[in-house]
Parts: C-alpha cells; structure tokens; sequence
C-alpha cells in the first residue's frame, strides 16, 4: 500500500480496500489460542506482529495476526504462504516458524522472536563501516541463498525485511511475498492499488494492479518484476544488490524520484551509474547483478556471494596491512632514535616475479586480450604484493608457513596469467574467478599448506584456459577440473 508521497521504498501489496482500518490482534496480555500477547511490535499492510509468551514451552515468539478487515481468502493464503515458505527453510539466517494457526477467528503465525532491530534501522543509527556492512549482507544473502535451494523466492527482499539481533545474527524474515520458484508462474491476485493521487499523476502511478510479479518494494524490484514476469531467484539477487549498494553509497543506484522515473532507471541498468562512492573491488560484483536482464547477473546467490567474500577478505588484508604498516613506522622511528635501522629480511619467492608479471608482460597480454585481463591480473598481482610484504613481517613461527602458502598463489597466479593468453576472448571474470585470494594465507595451518595449484607447464595452462572459454553455465566442476589437469600431468 503506497501512500500519496509515492513512497518507493514501501511495499506494494494487494489490499481489498484501500480505505479499511487496520484492527490490531489484541490488547497485551489478552489471548490468542494458546499464547499471551505482551505488546505490539509494528504493523505492515497485511497484519500487526506482536511479542507474545508461549506458556506450554515457556518460551517468547514473535505473532504476526492477520488484520481482522484484511482477513480475505487472498490475504490468508498470502499469511499461509509465508508460514509455508518459511518453515521450510532450516537455517541459522532465516528466521524459524513455529506454527500457523487460526484462533478466536483470527489467522496468525508464530515464529522466533529476535532481540534486535531491522538492518535497515541498524544502518542508520550505527553507520558501521563497510566491512562490516558486507559481513551483515553476507550473512543475508546465505538465507536468500538457502531459500533459493528450498525452491522459494522472497521477492520483496529489502532491510527492513532483514533483523539484526543484539549478538549481531542476521535473519531474512517477512516471507509474505515469497512463492515457489519452481512455478514459473505470475500470482493473479487482481486488485488495483493506489499509487498516487491528485493531478498530474499518471496513468502508471494512479493504478498500479497488483497481478504477476507487481507485488514487492518499487525502489527494490527488477525490471521484471515491473513487468509482471515471472519471478526467479535472479530477482532476489537483482533486490539485493540494490541494498547493499544502497547501504555502501548512502543511496540506491537507482533514485527516481516518482515510479515512473524509477522504473525507467531501472529499465536503463547500471552502465550509467554514479559508483565512485562504492569500494572498488564491488563495483563490478554489484553492477553484474543489477543487470536488466535477470540472465545476465550472477548465475546465483551463491556465486554473487562467493565475489563478495572474496572482496571482504581483501578489505580485512588492506585494513591489517594499514595497522602493520602504523606499527613497522613506529618501530622504525624508534630504531632510528636508538640509532640503528631494524632489517627486514625474507626469502625471495621460489619463481622468479620478473618472468610471472611485470610491465613487458602486461604490455604484451593486453595486446593479445584486453585491458580488462590486464587490470584483472595486475590487481591481484598487488594483492599478492601486498600479502607477501605483510607475511615477511610476520611472527617468524608462522612466517615460513606464510611464504610457502604465498609461493602457492603465485605459481596459481602464473598459470591463469599463461591460461588468459591462450583464451584472448574469455571473460576477464572467468579468469578472476580461478585467481586465488592471499588473505587464505594469513592463517593457514602450520603443517598443512593449502596446495592451490600444479607447477605450470603446457597442458596445465591448456585446461585453464578451456575452464575460462566455458559459459558460467557450462563451466566444468571443480572435480571435473581437477581430472583433466592430473590427467595431463
């Protein structure tokens, strides 16, 4: 239900009446079946949740009761739907269901009541920094990703949808929109809302109807989504990353200031956006999954997620390099006072840097590939730098261990540097996507080396590059991988 601001960050849902009041479950302390109500939590278009008591397993839930005018047969299988979608789900980022049931007329839900707040009202009064902010999103995103595997779209994933506890758990709740994916299918729930009132507002805003996928959060919802298509997980995905590159920037990528706007932003994609206020390693990662076309962003929440980890990682080795790089300057100062500066010494790497990658190397694979593979390499090339220098100044019981592990990416590094030549028109991402980060060697067990790659020779280079010329879709497994390298060698 919109109001007449045209909210774009409300959700848009079928409602019977536009005008009907909203009557609450209870007072606090009346009852409902078996559970006590203890007081009102918030109300959204569909019903009102409240904290309640379960006196049989001593224990407190959260009740959403279904608004008494509301109670059609649309909107109680819109509240069993949710009940269904989420119970299905087992996992430490969704919220758990206890039970759906009907009391003194009156249809609710009860579920686990979490001691916290919405992200959203996390990320407003917190400001958290983003690494932060990428860890709550991460931790979203495997819910959205485990619903995903139990068949389920949300698809009115926003923050206010997600809870953060005291102790810092986040959960996906608010399934009311959710659906089986596997359907394919638009909901028919023929109902025309209210977008906006008043002169001037046109056709599009005036009536919105509320048939197939136009049920969800304008600011939030993908193109598809505005055209009444089928939803698929792709939507969530689409959903997701405006949130995050909302909760990064301090505003969505999309600002349309009326639905009309809005939708034609949408529509436009990413290309034109304004990403100077998004970290640079989740430019690309969030541009991929804000792409109109729901077969072009990531071929799943997994796979997105995999990016974004790959990128926290890398911020916590910028942030752990600044602290020791603070540390290294005051031991140096100190040292210079006393007199005599500290030595820092480290065995060279087991290949030689000049041969894996230097400004020869680059000038020659960009005149084979593109621009793009060469800034994909020369990136992680100074994130092995980086690592590298951090690991010479490490504690010398775990020093060797890091240098060996660091060897290890270097020779990876090597082989897909060889593999891109070969593969001129693949991807730069696919090739990204075998790079290995060397933040897994910060902390690798003292008497197990990760072994993350064999010694480059011209068969190895020749199943990288087959891996890199592969569709995201048709890429091998690792399994498959790993046979035909060791059957080459």
């Amino acid at each position: 239900m919109a109001s007449e601001r045209e909210d774009p960050v409300q959700t848009v849902s079928a409602v019977p009446s536009a005008g009907a009041p909203a009557v609450t479950a209870g007072a606090p302390g009346s009852p409902l079946g078996r559970y006590w109500l203890e007081r009102e939590l918030g109300a959204g278009a569909m019903g009102v949740v409240h904290a309640a008591f379960d006196p049989d397993l001593k224990r407190r839930v959260a009740i959403k009761v279904l608004h008494e005018a509301k109670a059609t047969a649309v909107a109680r299988e819109r509240l069993l739907r949710e009940a269904r979608a989420m119970a299905r789900l087992a996992h430490p980022n969704v919220v758990t269901v206890y039970e759906a049931g009907t009391a003194s007329g009156r249809d609710f839900v009860a579920m686990e009541l979490i001691d916290g707040e919405s992200l959203a009202a996390w990320l407003r009064a917190a400001a958290p920094r983003p690494a932060a902010i990428l860890d709550a999103f991460i931790a979203a995103g495997r819910g959205l990703a485990a619903a995903h595997a139990a068949g389920i779209v949300h698809r009115d994933f926003k923050p206010h949808n997600v809870l953060r506890s005291r102790d810092g758990r986040i959960v996906v709740t608010d399934f009311g929109l959710a659906r089986a994916a596997e359907a394919g299918l638009p909901i028919e729930l023929d109902a025309t809302l209210p977008i906006a009132a008043g002169p001037g507002a046109s056709a599009a805003r005036a009536e919105l109807t509320a048939t197939g996928a136009l049920l969800g959060t304008p600011a939030y919802m993908a193109p598809e989504q505005w055209r009444g298509e089928a939803v698929t997980p792709a939507t969530d995905q689409f959903a997701y990353c405006v949130a995050l590159w909302e909760a990064l920037a301090g505003e969505r990528p999309f600002p349309g200031p009326t639905l009309d706007d809005l939708r034609d932003q949408i529509a436009r994609g990413p290309a034109a956006i304004d990403a100077s206020r998004i970290p640079r390693r989740l430019r690309n990662a969030l541009r991929r999954g804000l792409d109109p076309d729901p077969a072009r962003r990531w071929p799943s929440m997994k796979a997105l997620l995999g990016r974004l980890a790959r990128a926290r990682r890398r911020l916590g080795v910028t942030l752990a390099i600044a602290v020791g790089a603070l540390a290294t300057a005051d031991a140096l100062i100190t040292a210079l006072i006393a007199g005599s500066p500290p030595a820092l010494t480290c065995d060279p790497p087991r290949l030689d840097v000049a041969s894996v990658w230097s400004p020869p190397i680059a000038a020659d694979l960009r005149a084979r590939t593109s621009e793009v593979h060469v800034r994909v390499l020369d990136a992680a090339y100074r994130d092995w730098q980086i690592a590298r220098t951090a690991a010479c100044r490490a504690a010398p019981q775990i020093k060797q261990v890091q240098l060996l592990c660091l060897d290890n990416v270097l020779r990876r590094f090597d082989v897909l540097r060889a593999a891109s030549q070969q593969a001129p028109d693949a991807p730069a991402e696919e090739i990204l996507a075998q790079l290995i980060d060397p933040e897994i060697c910060r902390e690798p067990s003292e008497d197990r080396v990760p072994r993350l790659t064999l010694a480059r020779n011209d068969d190895v280079v020749a199943a990288y590059a087959l891996l890199a010329r592969s569709s995201t879709d048709a890429r091998p497994s690792d399994r498959e991988l790993l046979a035909v390298i060791e059957a080459a060698t």
